[in-house]
């Protein structure tokens, strides 16, 4: 009876081992997934961002090219002169 004692003590040794390493890899396959979800998620931030922030941009970026051609068009037609600016107010319009 005491060897059957003996055997059980070995064989819930190895359990209790076996149950370390499973819980290892499953907190290591956790992690790796939770990692993925992570990059998926910003990824997604990123695209959401692209879409409303880029053409923003761009459409200001467009509009202030026009108006920086309409006032140099403007000072050379003599609005400068008209306005009474001195060409530091004029430089300082087209910033």
């Amino acid at each position: 009876m005491a060897a059957a004692t003996a055997k059980e003590t070995k064989a819930s040794n190895n359990h209790v081992e076996n149950v370390d390493e499973m819980k290892v890899e499953a907190e290591e396959n956790y992690v790796a997934e939770q990692r993925q979800q992570l990059q998926l998620l910003n990824a997604r931030i990123v695209r959401k961002y692209d879409s409303w922030v880029l053409p923003l941009v761009w459409v200001l970026y467009v509009i202030s090219y026009l108006d920086r051609g309409n006032i140099g068009n403007a000072k050379t037609a003599g609005a400068q002169e008209g306005l009474g600016l001195t060409s530091y107010e004029a430089c300082q319009l087209s910033l």
